[in-house]
């Protein structure tokens, strides 16, 4: 019998992308990055990183709580250190505004102190479980629809944060549709020219800000090791795909999954639907006018294409290399 191999993709044509609950908490622990004024996506994935994906019961100050799929139930202030909001309105504020777009719905309980939310659809792209028992927070994944997140940044302005996630949920891996994903993950915007080059005009028409902007975001982005940018003038010659390797390290062999996330590895393997796995653009690779960039000569980026890193948890789990782990 031959022997079994597991190809891992995150191709165009798959709706929704996995979420490792531990990069979301590496989010809401990285201060550096803005949240404010954002247009929800991040709170939208803080929501989903503690939703239930089985029953379980919380006990609050003598009351029981049934909590079933697709929900959960914390403290106001709790949810405020999440969102980074400083002020209890502003929570709210946050949780009306997804309510309005059809995203969630929540009540505010314990005489205002405690908030119980409901993320809407959540059966459609989650696998729920049978059995009643406590969920961790901190381990496993979700899927997310990648429809959704690219609803919520074209509904506004959007914050440093939603950046950052908007390139991770549209990234793209070993898909022969979109050029260079075979060598590396590379950032797609589905544009449906199979070509992961995107102008500053197009993410700043694409997150609600200007170009200068745009083009801060990326480089702090890179600064940070979120990813790493390559940028093209528009008399540079385009290669047949951008070149990328990865860069070997050290493997961390922290166990990614919890049961539900177990549970939902299956339907994992058989959509597809891994997060992209690490790169790094090669110095002696980039184009010629990185190269006139790094000696000094000074002329604004036209197009970029954007690269990103994943935890070193996935990485190991799958046997790759990866550049930097966001948990090191």
């Amino acid at each position: 019998m031959s022997e079994y191999t597991l190809e891992i993709k995150q191709i165009v044509d798959y709706p929704r992308c996995r979420i490792y609950r531990q990069f979301v908490q590496a989010l809401i622990a990285d201060r550096s990055i803005r949240v404010s004024g954002g247009s929800g996506l991040f709170y939208f994935v803080v929501l989903c990183a503690y939703a239930n994906f089985r029953t379980s019961y919380k006990r609050i100050d003598g009351i029981s709580y049934t909590i079933y799929p697709g929900e959960w139930i914390m403290s106001v202030e709790e949810l405020s250190r999440y969102f980074r909001t400083r002020f209890r309105r502003q929570t709210l504020a946050a949780m009306e505004g997804l309510q309005k777009k059809g995203l969630i719905s929540f009540l505010v309980l314990g005489h205002g102190k405690l908030v119980k939310f409901k993320i809407r659809g959540w059966r459609r792209h989650n696998t729920i479980l049978d059995y009643n028992a406590p969920c961790q927070k901190d381990t496993g994944f979700f899927f997310f629809p990648v429809s959704t997140a690219t609803e919520l940044v074209s509904a506004g302005h959007c914050s440093e944060m939603d950046a950052v996630l908007d390139l991770w949920l549209n990234t793209v891996y070993n898909d022969p549709q979109v050029l260079g994903s075979d060598v590396g993950p590379v950032v797609y915007l589905r544009n449906g020219t199979g070509c992961p080059l995107v102008s500053y005009a197009e993410l700043a028409s694409r997150w609600g800000i200007s170009k200068a902007t745009a083009g801060r975001y990326l480089k702090r982005m890179a600064e940070r090791g979120y990813g790493d940018v390559n940028g093209l003038r528009p008399d540079d010659k385009l290669p047949q795909r951008p070149i990328l390797h990865t860069i070997n390290g050290k493997q961390d062999q922290q166990n990614a999954g919890d049961a539900g996330g177990m549970e939902q590895d299956q339907q994992g393997q058989r959509e597809g639907a891994l997060q992209p796995l690490p790169g790094c653009l090669d110095d002696g690779q980039r184009g010629h006018s990185q190269q006139r960039r790094d000696q000094g000569e000074p002329h604004p980026m036209c197009h970029s294409s954007f690269f990103v890193y994943c935890p070193a948890s996935l990485s190991a789990a799958a046997g790759w290399p990866f550049r930097r782990s966001f948990f090191a």
